[in-house]
């Protein structure tokens, strides 16, 4: 379980390295969306 939180932390970081500065709106609300999402999954385990 560590490890796959760990390995969102890294993509988190590369996604927003690789954009050269501040996300757009609508990819940040995506993100949003996917995080909530995963937080729900976790909830009802």
């Amino acid at each position: 379980m560590t490890r796959r939180m760990e390995n969102l932390e890294l993509a988190l970081r590369l996604r927003l390295r690789l954009t050269n500065g501040p996300i757009d709106q609508a990819t940040a609300e995506r993100i949003a969306a996917a995080l909530d999402a995963a937080a729900l999954a976790v909830e009802r385990a």
